[in-house]
């Protein structure tokens, strides 16, 4: 590489290698210029060109024809690889100071130090650097040897005048990339071992690295070892685990580079095992699902469509009813064996998409729903049905209010309906008040959060279900709105009903009232009602918003429609037009 020490051969020891020898600038420089160059040196030349005093030239330097190749271009490319990955650089200052903007450029610092009194000084600090046309050192120091500040080193002292002097003498020249030669590999590895990935490699441990011909991995990395774990414990899988909650997990250990020689497998393996670097596996075996909760696993039936039933394309709505001690995470709708929909929120309609390709009149298709209850048990069910044209309308009904009901004028009321098609499924339903449309909704919850007229009175609440043969039903139901009472100023917001640790049967409808403060009401953005179940699920129960001139209204009702089994924490989020938060306390309650 050329570098000229100034000591014999057999003064050096292995120290050398980390810089114990001292090397003239111009050395290293030209050492550097070596990787610029693909592995080919260039010695120095002071003088390019000698001319007279007429402009004559007498003496001009040529480069020259046959260059010495003392490097591996591969691993000329390799440093060059490493030395100008500007994103391994540090943000800020240090990645600044070593990275020439508009260039591809490799850069180095280097700092001496000296001993004095059990404190190290810094006495000589470099940065050298290159592009693919230019290689320029700095070296800054005493040149008596004496120690400089003991902050100085090599990116806070030489960088600086090295980085000006790059930037102005490559300002003119494109941006070039070092040369890539033939050989060059680019090859996936683990991360954890620079080994070829297995298949219990993690997606985040492996990375694509560059390589030469000649060091390509040829090892499978064999430091993972793939365990089945049961998601809800944590724990070891046994033959109780559901299928579903098992996931196949990998876990580290770090191996020397020969496994099989303890002298030097068993350092590695006592200092890992000393600093918990290994990712501890679990010991123990799943307890959740054991012999005795094995058959506690949700009942699931199909109530629409039904066995033999004809649907109607494009669409077809699966109604369920689900008893399960354990709740429901989610639940599951095939269409012959291929998933079509997953749902995690009650009541769990599902709604299938038929494939253009299987709505033949006449064909016949398995609907299949599966349960799965927080513990990943599950139970299924399924009927067959047939392609055919849809003449049948809807059923719809009220769920909430009943007939007759009497609200306070401008309260806030969930008003909810059932709807259901035998032979598809429910394309849309609109809400009227007197005749007028107010609110349309095309999923379920069929629910249209109303506020009442301030006007007291009788008024018609209808509802119209369509399906997507365009067939159509209606349900109608008379409200009394009736005058509020004063209210008086109230300062806190929360839940009036249920009351704490009330109890429900699973699958009832569980109706909750809300109150307001005055400032809440005042400045109402929106309102969401949340159940946190024991496993720490979050559900959100309904959602009303504000208007933005009148903001909210005192009271709201919703309806909880089909609660799975468990225990629950109710509470309600008030975001206000202001930015602010509110949150009201919690209300527990039971759904047996």
């Amino acid at each position: 590489m050329g570098i000229q020490l100034n000591q014999p051969d057999d003064w050096y020891g292995l120290s050398l290698a980390i810089g114990a020898g001292e090397a003239r600038l111009i050395d290293m420089v030209g050492a550097y210029s070596i990787f610029a160059n693909g592995g080919y040196k260039m010695d120095p030349v002071a003088i390019l060109k000698v001319e007279d005093r007429n402009g004559n030239i007498l003496e001009e330097y040529q480069n020259p024809v046959n260059r010495s190749l003392i490097l591996d271009p591969q691993v000329a490319y390799l440093v060059n690889n490493v030395l100008s990955d500007a994103e391994a650089r540090p943000e800020g200052w240090w990645r600044s100071q070593l990275t020439i903007p508009g260039q591809v450029n490799g850069a180095k610092t280097g700092t001496s130090n000296k001993e004095i009194k059990d404190i190290d000084y810094p006495f000589d600090t470099w940065t050298i650097g290159y592009t693919k046309r230019i290689a320029a050192g700095v070296w800054a120091g005493n040149t008596d040897g004496a120690i400089l500040d003991p902050k100085a080193d090599g990116l806070t002292t030489a960088a600086y005048m090295w980085h000006e002097f790059m930037v102005e003498a490559t300002k003119d020249y494109p941006r070039e990339d070092f040369d890539k030669p033939e050989g060059i590999k680019y090859i996936k590895i683990s991360t954890k071992t620079g080994k070829l990935p297995s298949e219990f490699t993690p997606e985040e441990d492996i990375k694509t690295e560059v390589f030469a011909s000649f060091s390509v991995p040829t090892e499978i990395d064999n430091s993972y070892k793939l365990l089945k774990i049961d998601k809800v414990s944590g724990k070891l899988a046994t033959e109780f685990t559901p299928e579903g909650a098992i996931e196949e997990k990998p876990f580290f250990e770090h191996h020397s580079i020969l496994p099989d020689n303890p002298t030097w497998e068993e350092p590695v393996r006592k200092w890992a095992e000393d600093n918990k670097q290994d990712e501890v596996a679990p010991t123990e075996y799943d307890d959740v699902h054991t012999a005795d909760t094995a058959d506690t696993k949700p009942t699931i039936l199909i109530t629409s469509p039904s066995e033999g039933g004809n649907v109607s394309p494009p669409n077809v709505g699966v109604q369920v009813s689900i008893k399960s001690t354990g709740g429901v995470d989610h639940v599951d709708f095939f269409w012959d064996d291929t998933l079509m929909d997953t749902v995690k929120i009650a009541p769990f309609k599902g709604t299938i998409q038929m494939p253009e390709d299987a709505i033949g009149i006449g064909t016949s298709h398995i609907i299949k729903v599966v349960a799965y209850d927080s513990l990943y048990r599950s139970s299924q069910a399924s009927v067959k049905v047939k392609i055919g044209k849809d003449t049948t309308p809807p059923i719809i009904d009220f769920v909430y209010p009943g007939d007759g009901v009497k609200i306070d004028s401008g309260s806030s009321v969930s008003t909810q309906v059932s709807a259901s098609d035998a032979d598809g499924d429910i394309k849309k339903v609109e809400f009227y008040l007197d005749g007028t449309l107010h609110f349309t909704v095309k999923k379920p919850p069929y629910v249209w959060q109303i506020i009442s007229p301030e006007t007291p009175g009788s008024y018609e609440l209808k509802a119209v279900a369509y399906d997507y043969s365009d067939n159509k039903s209606e349900a109608k139901i008379q409200i009394g709105v009736v005058e509020a009472e004063q209210k008086g100023q109230t300062d806190s917001s929360g839940i009036t009903e249920p009351y704490k640790n009330q109890s429900f049967d699973q699958g009832s409808k569980i109706l909750i009232q809300s109150t307001l403060s005055d400032e809440a009401r005042a400045k109402l953005k929106e309102l969401i009602i949340y159940a946190k179940s024991s496993t720490g699920k979050n559900i959100e129960v309904a959602r009303a918003q504000g208007d933005p001139v009148k903001g909210g209204a005192y009271t709201y009702t919703f309806i909880w429609d089909s609660a799975s089994a468990g225990t629950y924490d109710l509470s309600m989020k008030i975001a206000l037009n202001d930015g602010k938060i509110r949150f009201s306390g919690k209300v527990p309650i039971i759904v047996r």
